[in-house]
Parts: structure tokens; C-alpha cells; sequence
């Protein structure tokens, strides 16, 4: 049964009756009716306002949840946590790709799942350890064309953790690029030799623009990200702005495999990035500032729960899942009156409530959605059945009293119910 199908049916009973049609007397044909009990008629047709109901209920139930990526933004996401500690990654797609995209890595070379992640991440889980050998990587089949040939805004974010020095001039986390020399370079986010981390497009597939930390990474976690927004890119080190580059043109295009944690065996070249990578995200947009590190603690977080305080509806209390009953854009847990959209007011208190406690979540957006619940509710009025007799509602004329029930009658009240064949009780 297709989504439509099952709310309609879980919205307004259905029952069959027949029509005449072709004359009178004729025969007739079978229609389903969807009745809606409070309507001027009694029943009303799915097709007419139906659609529009359901479209409304799907825009309020999305309005109280936590604030998620729109669909469609988010290309990949690996976690490594499908392995166990210690255990070497392989067989096709073993790694996992939790966005829904299907785009799940085979790991090649060996890459080993190790218990050390990032402190700051929200849940535990598992990192993948590369550089055992300068052929080890993972590579998503599929990749060579489509999704992963960016002609406009994207990001790539990984968490790193160096473990050894850099044996190549540059070593890719997470790329698209061939050589440059066989001018298959497109995207790349990776590491120089002395440890500088930089981001770098090329538009020719030879010729590259960088944006590149100015000083090594240490041999701690740290959270990084290439963005580029059309006109420029950006190295994004721990939720901040390392450096910047102008980029004008397009992304060359190649037919290179996109890879995590080094090359792929077809550019003949070999490289891996001798430490730990976790937390892999790649989005077909620029993803702002304040949501980088998407499942991480790299923006100031008081209260813990994973949300930035920036956008934190309640940052105060721990709420990860944001609640907001009323859509008053303040959490629940920090809301006096988490039912009444008007509490509490501007000085922060609850008089209606008969409590007065102060206004500790902030106000995030006034909620549009119960507005663009009413409006097809109220244009559906125009549409619903006409009220004549005999018609479009199926209603039976008083002639046709015996199949259909109750004959209508304008002079007389009928009683409430069974009636035998003949039979008529007048109130």
C-alpha cells in the first residue's frame, strides 16, 4: 500500500455504493466514498481536499522534532562503528554508509578498527585506522561520475588523528584527484608532508587552488573540513576558519573513485594517511559554521546534549531531542507552560500559569506551520459535496428509500435506527 493510500484510509472511513449511470434504470456502477462525519453532507471524496490534509498533518508533525539536514544534502556519512576493536575492515562494501545513499566503502589493504575516537563526539563508537601500508584505503564503487562530481557547493569533514609521519609530499583524507601530472586532480582535503592540513580544487585537473593551515597538526583529534560555496573554499580546522582561497571555473571532472584515508590503486600511485579517521560526512552543499561535526562536541555545548549552544533551544538543560510541544521555539524542559504558545511572555515569566519562573530557552523561530495547516482546511470548504439529492453525493432520492436506508424528506425527522422494508416510523 503506498503512503497516500494508508493515510487517507487511517484519515476517513471508506465505504462502497452504488451510482446509476447511462439512463435511468439502467445499471450502475460501484464508487468508494470517504465519509467525514462533521461535514454539511456527511461524507466527503478524498480527492477533492483530502491530499491537501494530509500534506498539512506531514508539515505540523515535522515541526516539533529536532532540527535535521534537509534531503538530499548529505551524499555520505561514515561512523566505522559496523566493525569490531582491533578487527581488520574487508569484503565490498563493509563499510557502512548511514545516510541512505547506499554508498558504502570497500576497504582495500587492510585499514583496522581501533576503540580511539574523539572525546568530544556524543556517542561511542569505533574509528579506522589507516597507513599499515601505502596502499590502504576504502573506496566507494560508484564514485567515478554522478553524486561525486561536484559543479557546485559541497563539503567534505572527517575527524583526524595522526599517528606518524607523512612518507609522500601529500597524503589525501578524504579525496576525488588522480595525479596532477596526468592532470586528473579534482578535490581533494589532505595533509601536506610536514603535517600542514589544506583543501585544494583544480579546474584543470593540473593546475590547483589551496587553502592550507599555516602550521602542522599535532598528534591529537581534530576536526576538519573543506567547504567550498561556488566562489571560494575554506579550511575549516575545530570549527575554525584556517585559511581561504578564491576559486573561479569549474571542478575538473575525472573518473577517479572517491576514497577515504588515501589513493585508489588506479592513479597509480600509492599513499595512505598514517593515523585514524572517524566521523566521515560529505554534503552536496556549504555547510555553515555551527553545524560542522555533526554527531560533536566542537562548538561550545553547556548543557552537553549535543546540540550547539548557538542553536540550542534550551541550553540550559540537556534536551538533545528538542522537544517543543507548543513550537514556541523554547525547549520543554526550559518552558514554563510547554503547552501555551503565549507563555511565557517577553519579561520571561508564566502568570497564567500561576507559577512565575524565568525564561531560561531562547526563542528560535515563530512556528509558520499551524498557519499552513489552516489554510487548505479552510479552502477545502469550497470544495466539499454539494448537498443534492440522488447525485454526486450518492445520496438516495425518497424513491429509492429501501436500498440506500433512510429516505430524505424535508417535512419529517426520521428516527434513528433499523427499519424493515416498508416500514417508516415518523418522529
Amino acid at each position: 500500500m503506498r503512503v497516500d493510500q494508508g493515510l487517507r484510509l487511517w484519515l476517513f472511513p471508506v465505504r462502497e455504493e452504488r451510482f446509476p449511470f447511462g439512463g435511468r434504470g439502467r445499471c450502475s456502477r460501484r464508487r468508494r466514498v470517504m465519509t467525514v462525519p462533521d461535514t454539511h453532507a456527511g461524507k466527503i471524496q478524498w480527492e477533492k481536499w483530502g491530499v491537501a490534509v494530509g500534506l498539512s498533518l506531514l508539515l505540523l508533525f515535522q515541526g516539533g522534532g529536532s532540527a535535521a539536514l534537509a534531503a538530499g544534502e548529505t551524499m555520505l556519512i561514515y561512523l566505522f562503528d559496523e566493525g569490531r576493536a582491533d578487527q581488520i575492515a574487508s569484503g565490498t562494501g563493509a563499510i557502512e554508509d548511514t545516510s541512505g545513499k547506499g554508498y558504502d566503502g570497500t576497504p582495500v589493504a587492510g585499514p583496522i578498527y581501533r576503540e580511539d575516537i574523539p572525546e568530544s563526539l556524543c556517542e561511542g563508537g569505533l574509528s579506522l585506522q589507516f597507513g599499515s601500508s601505502e596502499e590502504t584505503h576504502v573506496e566507494i564503487p560508484g564514485t567515478e561520475d554522478g553524486d561525486f562530481e561536484f559543479v557546485g557547493p559541497f563539503t567534505l569533514e572527517a575527524w583526524v588523528k595522526r599517528t606518524g609521519n607523512l612518507s609522500r609530499q601529500s597524503v589525501p583524507i578524504l579525496s576525488k584527484w588522480g595525479t596532477t601530472n596526468r592532470r586528473t586532480g579534482s578535490y581533494i582535503l589532505g595533509m601536506w608532508r610536514d603535517g600542514r592540513p589544506v583543501f585544494a580544487l583544480s579546474a584543470t585537473g593540473s593546475d590547483i587552488v589551496e587553502a592550507a593551515s599555516p602550521s602542522p597538526l599535532d598528534m591529537q583529534w581534530h576536526h576538519l573540513a573543506g567547504i567550498f560555496d561556488g566562489s571560494s573554499i575554506q579550511l575549516v580546522l575545530d570549527g575554525e576558519v584556517a585559511a581561504t582561497a578564491n576559486f573561479s571555473g569549474t571542478i575538473h571532472k575525472n573518473d577517479v573513485l572517491f576514497n577515504v584515508g588515501g589513493y585508489t590503486n588506479a592513479t597509480e600511485f600509492s599513499a595512505s594517511f598514517p593515523g585514524l579517521i572517524d566521523e566521515v560526512r560529505v554534503s552536496s552543499r556549504a555547510v555553515p559554521l555551527d553545524e560542522l561535526g555533526f554527531s560533536s562536541r566542537i562548538f561550545p555545548d553547556g548543557d552537553e546534549d549535543c546540540v550547539p549552544d548557538a542553536r540550542d533551544n534550551c541550553p540550559e538543560a540537556a534536551n538533545a531531542d528538542q522537544s517543543d510541544r507548543d513550537l514556541d521555539g523554547i525547549g520543554d524542559v526550559c518552558d514554563c507552560a510547554a503547552d501555551d504558545a503565549s507563555e511565557p511572555g517577553e519579561d520571561g515569566t508564566c502568570p497564567a500559569c500561576g507559577i512565575s519562573a524565568s525564561l531560561t530557552g531562547k526563542r528560535t523561530h515563530v512556528p509558520f506551520l499551524l498557519l499552513l495547516l489552516l489554510s487548505p482546511l479552510l479552502l477545502s470548504r469550497r470544495l466539499r459535496a454539494s448537498p443534492q439529492r440522488g447525485k454526486d453525493l450518492g445520496r438516495a432520492s425518497p424513491q429509492r428509500g429501501r436500498r440506500y436506508g433512510r429516505p430524505m424528506i424535508r417535512s419529517k425527522r426520521w428516527i434513528a435506527g433499523p427499519m424493515r422494508p416498508g416500514k417508516k416510523r415518523l418522529r
